[in-house]
């Protein structure tokens, strides 16, 4: 009986589980316009999120290498792209982080959020779903997507519920600053896709060892993506006048 339970706890989609509870939360959240209510659903939400990604952490086992959990779905065939999410023993504790920061950061939020408390609040959730499926995907693209979509949430947050009188003009800056940061990054995973034969997924790009010059045109291009992106100096001067809400 034990053996069944954990052959079937590992056969859950735990993953897709754990991406569509803030999804779905997002959406019940933009249909209130009551800010209790808005409130109360995304704290709900995000625990429900908590609870799946400790699910997920139990049933990865940490004595097998590799990849866990994984789940794979044709996303654009004739790309070669798929739906394809997994974890290893380092992305897995991201999870549990990532549902507990955004749960605390729900449950110590200000009231008074206007105008649009409930799209305040699904965005939030957005945000998490988008940050949870960066730490999910094993496919370079829906690496590349997910990263990229957390540009949508956080240019509204930022626009409409940011410090000062200059959120908007910080939100734009900020997005076109991580728009142009993207740009390496998709440079380089089409490069190493280009190099293993059409592959996107990453268990096949580490099978596949690219040739010297190729290995340092694709780390220059991750230094600068990933620079502007995190960012680190000097990449990261638009970042104060971000934090100040002001003009550059």
């Amino acid at each position: 009986g034990g053996a069944i339970r954990e052959r079937r706890m590992t056969t859950m989609p735990l993953l897709s589980l754990l991406l569509a509870v803030p999804l779905f939360g997002a959406i019940g959240c933009l249909l209130l316009r009551d800010e209790r209510a808005a409130r109360t659903l995304a704290i709900i939400t995000a625990s429900l999120a908590l609870a799946a990604s400790l699910a997920a952490l139990q049933s990865f086992d940490p004595s097998n290498g590799g990849f866990q959990l994984q789940e794979r779905l044709a996303w654009i065939p004739g790309l070669g792209l798929n739906y394809f999410v997994g974890v290893d023993g380092l992305s897995v504790l991201f999870l549990p982080a990532t549902t507990l920061l955004f749960l605390s950061a729900l449950i110590c939020t200000g009231r008074g959020l206007k105008p649009l408390p409930g799209l305040y609040f699904a965005l939030v959730l957005l945000l998490e779903a988008s940050t949870l499926g960066v730490f999910c995907a094993l496919d370079t693209m829906l690496f590349f997507f997910f990263w990229e979509f957390t540009l949508l949430p956080l240019y509204f947050l930022i626009g409409l519920w940011g410090l000062g009188a200059h959120g908007r003009a910080a939100a734009t800056r900020y997005f076109l600053v991580m728009l142009a940061g993207g740009v390496p990054l998709l440079f380089a995973f089409i490069a190493l896709a280009a190099n293993a034969g059409g592959a996107f997924d990453l268990p096949t790009l580490l099978a596949k060892e690219p040739a010297h010059g190729l290995q340092l045109l694709v780390f220059i291009l991750f230094l600068v993506g990933f620079g502007f992106k995190v960012p680190v100096v000097p990449l990261h001067t638009w970042l104060p006048s971000l934090a100040l809400g002001g003009p550059a």
